[in-house]
C-alpha cells in the first residue's frame, strides 16, 4: 500500500481563499472586496442547501464542507481527484422590498488531488460587479 502526503495548501484569488486540507475544503470570502454580500440580504449555501454558511463576522464570510458531504463533487482526471463545491448566494426578497437588478451569486471552488501535493483551484465567480 502506497502512502501519499497531501500537504494544506491555499491561493487568494481576488477576495476569494480557497483552502484544501487532508479531510475538507473550505472558501473563505473577504467581505471588504464584496461588501454587498450580505446575510441579511442573501440566502447563502452550497449545493446542498442544508449546508449553509460556517461562519460570519464582520469582515469575512466562511463555507466550507468535507469532501464527502454537501453534494461536493468528484471527478478523477489525469493530474488526479478533483473536488468542487459552489457557494450559491441567491438575492432574498422579502414583502415590501423594492425589487433589485442585482443577480444571484455563485462561488465555484475546488481542491485539486495529485500524489505530490494538494493545489486549490477556482472557477471563475458569477458576481454582479463584474469582478
Amino acid at each position: 500500500m502506497l502512502a501519499v502526503s497531501i500537504d494544506p495548501s491555499s491561493i487568494t484569488l481576488g477576495g476569494r481563499d480557497i483552502s484544501c486540507t487532508r479531510d475538507e475544503m473550505q472558501l473563505t470570502l473577504n467581505r471588504l472586496t464584496y461588501p454587498w454580500l450580505h446575510p441579511k440580504y442573501f440566502d447563502m449555501h452550497l449545493l446542498d442547501k442544508d449546508c449553509g454558511l460556517f461562519h460570519v463576522n464582520f469582515t469575512h464570510i466562511v463555507a466550507k464542507t468535507a469532501y464527502g458531504d454537501c453534494k461536493t463533487t468528484r471527478r478523477n482526471t489525469a493530474d488526479g481527484v478533483i473536488y468542487g463545491n459552489i457557494l450559491k448566494a441567491f438575492v432574498r426578497f422579502l414583502p415590501g422590498q423594492v425589487i433589485t437588478r442585482v443577480p444571484d451569486v455563485f462561488f465555484p471552488f475546488q481542491c485539486l488531488f495529485d500524489p505530490m501535493k494538494t493545489t486549490s483551484i477556482s472557477s471563475k465567480t458569477s458576481d454582479p460587479k463584474g469582478n
